[in-house]
């Protein structure tokens, strides 16, 4: 019997070839797109989930002054290791959040970003793989650091890097004392140096008795998960106890596992994703897979006709409606095994393809029982999805009412049209969805900022270069492409520093608690190096930063703020000029308040911000003002080699780190684009299916009306109005639904482009073209036909 059933279906499948193509094409499209999209959804669920702990394993956080912050002070970890429901936790001190460092080894020289430092305890919390070294004392020492096998095979080829040492910024000495495996890419911070603590010990913010320095990210590991709000309660009501006035507080837990997909912290270790990518991610790949088993449906009820013919002579044979049913599921079953196949074809094409777009290296293997497992559940649902309509209706249609010809076509109308709605409504969605992300992402990355990015070079600062850099810039100065350079303590696009602040006679004077406001070390000319134009006062000079109190003998400081700290102080800015202030212990006046320009992403309004010359620049800003970027560049390296020789000349340009911060967006809408394209392809393989077939139906009366006189073009327009009211159908469904999306989307961001009547119009007119293209091909060779041919049997 089984073999029967397959030759039927096979015959069936190979005498109506043009469908066959097209159910296999589309379904095959459809599992291969879920099937990677599924490896990227599986993928970034996965963060964090290696390590043994991690489902217990929290990270403290903090809202300091009503401001959400991934960073604690150093005092917090100590006082909760005391508790008895938490078994361990470390510090981490990412330095590479601030700064590069230049690590060398003989002749070899770097400059490291993922250098972090960390408590002798990392590796207790952290299942990081240590292929060489004690895992128990590898950070218990000061000077000792833990490298990747990696940066054991760039500093240290094939020989023993145990024991040997590593020079740091030119002047600090580092013990390699353990080696472990590279970071996985799925974990939420990834480091190539993670050197000891304790080597910090004499700086003032690492400190286990003053509750200061927010600048550690500190993870705990407690007994049990159930502990989590007892623990909570405990470090709060210890916080309470021990913050100035000044400052309000709380600390929260948050769990590993959640930190990538669902944090929007300040100040993260690094960038992270958005849960809302992901369900965007596996709503779009559902979707394609559900037009595909549309694309087959809408065939089935089109040819309903003669299988119902079929299914009429079958039943007065003798054939029951079982056995109608497994037939008509096996043809599905067939079909979805011809649809696996090429979809695994497909994977191997698409795989490099769809890697770029993500920006991961995912690889799926066919040796895993988990691809196998999802490609054999996706197979069972399309069959049995699929295939329902003709298994479970054409089976039971009575065979005297089928044989006599009464049989009902409207039922089967309403249900195709609706199915082909749903699919163009769906790919108008994706459409809507690629042009508000491109705007939105087009908008960011050419908003006016308020500062100049165009051609400013990125250099990291070192002691060395900071102590001479007065040498240094006037040396750039003689070339005549620069215009003009400074330091900072960090770049303007994405400024994390934090202070308190208090100004005399305004909301926040020294009796009331003050404010944490963000803040930035800067040396002088930085509002000439960036064109930051001046409200009210002046910008600083070389004297600001000599400046000392004759009575105290102390350092007293030229401040600068932004039009937006003036408006939190109520004040204007011409008033504030003189004010005295107070920053985290540093006094000074205020001499001079900046226009407002953009120093955190776009789904951040500009806050008040205080800027202040200091020490401890981690940055220099170098501006160009020439067009020959390749000649400026080369001058600039050769005065960098001749002044700081030891450090390697490692650069990038403001707006490229600028457009960095907007990469995820980029992304989603790549993505929403190729799959906005690959709904509409599947949607159209559907549509030239049902329009070839609805040629098919009407061919003799397509070949009496040409006889009548109907050109070509009239034929067209008749056999394309049926599928143009349906699209447009789709179209005005579509329009509210992607507003009402991409009105929520863009309500993340403080500033954000407004959606345009135009940019439905146009996602509806691509629709509408495509369509009509799809259906037109088929239409404009039935109207060419010979009439003879189609009219010969009468």
């Amino acid at each position: 019997m089984l073999k029967n059933y397959l030759k039927i279906a096979w015959r069936n499948l190979f005498k109506h070839k043009g469908y066959t193509f097209i159910n296999i094409i589309g379904l095959a499209v459809g599992i291969a797109v879920c099937t990677l999209i599924f490896k990227y959804v599986h993928y970034e669920l996965s963060y964090d989930t290696f390590h043994q702990k991690a489902n217990r394993t929290y990270r403290l956080t903090m809202d300091l002054n009503k401001s959400h912050i991934a960073v604690t002070p150093s005092l917090l970890l100590p006082t909760m290791t005391k508790y008895p429901e938490v078994e361990t936790g470390v510090r981490l001190y990412p330095a590479s959040n601030y700064s590069s460092f230049a690590v060398r080894y003989k002749n070899k020289v770097f400059e490291e970003k993922r250098f972090a430092y960390a408590d002798s305890t990392f590796f207790d919390v952290f299942s990081f793989k240590l292929l060489k070294g004690n895992p128990e004392t590898a950070l218990v020492r000061p000077n000792t650091v833990v490298i990747t096998k990696a940066m054991a095979k760039k500093y240290f080829g094939d020989r023993d890097p145990m024991g040997k040492t590593l020079t740091i910024n030119n002047d600090r000495k580092f013990e390699v004392t353990g080696v472990m495996a590279n970071m996985p890419d799925n974990s939420h911070f990834r480091m190539d140096f993670i050197a000891s603590l304790i080597t910090r010990s004499s700086w003032s913010q690492l400190t286990d008795t003053q509750m200061q320095g927010a600048q550690f990210y500190t993870y705990l590991v407690l007994d049990n998960p159930r502990a989590r709000m007892k623990v909570d309660h405990k470090i709060n009501h210890f916080l309470s106890s021990r913050l100035p006035d000044r400052l309000t507080a709380s600390v929260g837990l948050q769990p590993l596992t959640d930190i990538h997909l669902y944090s929007d912290l300040k100040a993260e270790i690094q960038p992270q994703s958005d849960i809302t990518y992901v369900w965007a991610a596996s709503a779009i790949a559902l979707l394609i897979l559900i037009i595909a088993c549309i694309n087959y449906m809408n065939l089935a009820t089109a040819r309903s006709a003669r299988r119902s013919q079929e299914v009429g002579i079958r039943k007065v044979l003798g054939s029951d409606r079982k056995r109608l049913i497994a037939q008509f599921y096996g043809e599905s079953a067939l079909i979805t095994c011809l649809a696996i196949v090429c979809s695994i074809l497909l994977i191997e094409l698409f795989n490099p393809w769809f890697n770029q777009l993500i920006g991961e290296q995912l690889d799926v293997s066919f040796t895993s029982p988990v691809i196998w497992g999802l490609l054999l559940g996706m197979g069972l649902i399309i069959t049995l999805l699929a295939g329902s309509y003709p298994a479970l209706m054409l089976s039971s249609f009575r065979p005297a009412a089928v044989l006599e010809g009464a049989r009902s076509q409207k039922r089967n109308d309403v249900l195709r049209k609706g199915l082909v709605i749903f699919q163009f409504a769906v790919s108008i969605l994706l459409i809507i969805g690629t042009l508000v992300i491109y705007r939105q992402v087009q908008y960011m990355q050419h908003k006016k900022l308020g500062y100049h990015k165009k051609n400013v070079l990125v250099l990291t600062s070192h002691d060395q270069v900071e102590n001479h850099f007065d040498t240094f810039k006037s040396l750039l100065r003689q070339n005549s492409g620069v215009k003009q350079a400074t330091m900072v303590s960090e770049t303007p696009t994405n400024i994390l520093g934090a202070y308190s602040i208090n100004v005399e006679g305004t909301s926040i004077s020294k009796k009331s608690k003050g404010k944490m406001v963000s803040g930035l070390r800067i040396h002088n000319d930085f509002t000439e190096t960036l064109d930051i134009d001046m409200v009210a006062g002046r910008s600083l000079t070389k004297t600001d930063d000599r400046q000392v109190n004759r009575k105290s003998g102390k350092k007293r400081y030229s401040f600068l703020v932004n039009q937006a700290m003036a408006r939190y102080l109520e004040v204007s800015p011409k008033k504030l000029i003189g004010r005295r202030t107070k920053v985290s212990g540093r006094v000074g006046r205020i001499v001079g308040v900046v226009k407002d320009f953009h120093f955190a992403p776009l789904d951040k309004k500009i806050s008040p911000l205080v800027m202040f010359p200091s020490n401890g620049f981690n940055k220099l800003l170098i501006r160009f003002n020439t067009d020959n970027m390749q000649q400026a560049l080369q001058n600039t390296h050769k005065t960098w080699q001749k002044l700081f020789p030891n450090y390697p000349f490692d650069y990038e340009f403001l707006n490229q780190e600028y457009d960095a911060l907007y990469k995820q967006e980029t992304r989603a809408g790549q993505v929403f684009s190729r799959f906005a394209f690959f709904a509409i392809f599947v949607a159209c393989l559907g549509l030239l299916g049902l329009s070839a077939y609805t040629v098919e139906q009407r061919t003799k009366e397509i070949g009496i009306r040409k006889v009548l006189g109907a050109s070509s073009s009239q034929l067209v327009v008749l056999l394309s109005k049926d599928f143009t009211k349906l699209v447009l159908i789709s179209i005005l469904i579509a329009i509210p639904v992607g507003w009402w999306m991409m009105s929520n989307w863009l309500r993340d961001f403080a500033y954000h482009i407004d959606i345009k009547v135009w940019q439905f119009a146009i996602a509806g007119g691509a629709a509408l073209v495509v369509a009509w293209l799809t259906v037109g091909w088929v239409s404009i060779r039935a109207a060419l036909a010979n009439p003879v041919n189609s009219l010969r049997s009468e």
